[in-house]
């Protein structure tokens, strides 16, 4: 009876054996590919000089005609020793050949380097393609970096970080803070979905808070561009303007209405900054009107907004001083018919009769902007 200690022995060797002819099987085809990298890469240096080698050694063309002058001068000598036909034959052609075969060759590869050399210009311009393409998507997500800073710090930084913010805004390209103000006044997002949504006052102030510093950079972008381009300022310009003042039409009486409550401290000063600054935007435009004859747009956009605020009753409102101040200087401005160019007035002069400019300056927007819709009687009494 066999052991079967040696029977498990002969499997293991067995089992051996296999995986050796495997690995040998392996190293087998290795060799193999790496002799035909071999045999590929000789093949392709023989190629290469049997291109080259012939551009800088003319050996063949002169061993050639050697022969041949070696074979014709065989005629020199006795008749017996010269060359027969087919041997002077066969070496002019052997020495034709290596002319042709070295001249074409030559031209051949000049060809190629002329054609690599012309291809060089096209390839750079290739280049610059692509370096314009990475650069141009390098501005994209510069611009997308920028919105996000500036939507940042318009809507989760502290008051300092708005007020730089519209301060940098001022200073920036017009198309740039129009895009902004475009979307950040478009009426979509004034929209309340629910009866919760009405009474939400510190969402209200929230909303009003940053674009009270929006609005500033609008009205200094302007005034700073006084000098620039008129015409393409004012087309650039005017639909700021009038945006905002027809979104204003809504947002004022809201917050006018959350003023009659308790409000945290903090939100109605920066609720109050949107009034301040919403009338210093309506001077800004008014001034622009005046000087390049848009007095008619003007009116049309700004009666709205005095049509719902003219009857808005300012007693105990925390908001009563914003709208009296902001108001009282549209109103002075329309007395004098100031323009963009013109410098400010100072009505704290005590030679001025301030009621008398204010009663021509509601005279003025009267005649400008009609009764229809508008209680002047009870604007002048706000004032």
């Amino acid at each position: 009876m066999s052991d079967p200690r040696i029977a498990q022995l002969e499997q293991q060797v067995a089992g051996l054996a296999a995986r050796n002819q495997q690995l040998e099987a392996q190293l087998a085809s290795i060799a193999h590919e790496r002799a035909s990298a071999s045999q590929a890469r000789v093949a392709a240096v023989k190629t290469g000089g049997k291109w080259l080698l012939p551009l800088l050694d003319r050996t063949k063309v002169v061993r050639s005609f050697g022969a041949l002058a070696e074979t014709v001068g065989r005629m020199t000598g006795p008749r017996e020793q010269w060359p027969s036909r087919e041997d002077i034959l066969e070496r002019a052609r052997v020495f034709m050949e290596s002319c042709v075969r070295f001249t074409v060759r030559r031209r051949t590869s000049f060809w190629l380097f002329s054609l690599l050399a012309a291809s060089i210009p096209f390839l750079q311009l290739w280049v610059v393609v692509q370096q314009n393409e990475i650069i141009r998507n390098q501005n994209d997500f510069f611009e997308i970096q920028v919105h996000d800073v500036v939507s940042r710090s318009m809507t989760e930084g502290d008051r300092n970080a708005r007020l730089m913010t519209g301060a940098l805004l001022s200073r920036a390209n017009l198309t740039f803070l129009a895009d902004v103000v475009d979307e950040a006044f478009d009426p979509e997002l004034a929209g309340i979905y629910s009866a919760q949504g009405t009474k939400a006052s510190k969402r209200r102030l929230e909303d009003a808070a940053f674009r009270g510093f929006l609005i500033r950079a609008v009205s200094r972008g302007v005034l700073l561009r006084a000098d620039d381009d008129r015409d393409e300022m004012v087309e650039q310009a005017r639909p700021m303007l009038r945006k905002i003042v027809i979104d204003a039409a809504d947002r004022v009486p809201t917050l006018m209405r959350f003023g009659e409550g308790e409000l945290d401290p903090e939100l109605e000063e920066q609720a109050s900054n949107y009034i301040f600054q919403l009338g210093a935007l309506v001077r800004t435009y008014g001034r622009l009107a005046r000087s390049e004859g848009l007095e008619e747009e003007f009116a049309q956009d700004l009666r709205a907004l005095l049509a719902r605020t003219s009857r808005l009753k300012l007693e105990g409102n925390r908001f009563a001083d914003a709208y009296r101040f902001s108001m009282d200087n549209v109103v002075l401005d329309a007395s004098v018919g100031l323009e963009l160019d013109d410098a400010e007035i100072d009505w704290t002069d005590t030679d001025r009769d301030l009621e008398a400019a204010r009663e021509k300056g509601i005279e003025t927007l009267t005649a400008a902007l009609g009764s229809e819709g508008v209680d002047w009687d009870a604007f002048a009494r706000q004032l």
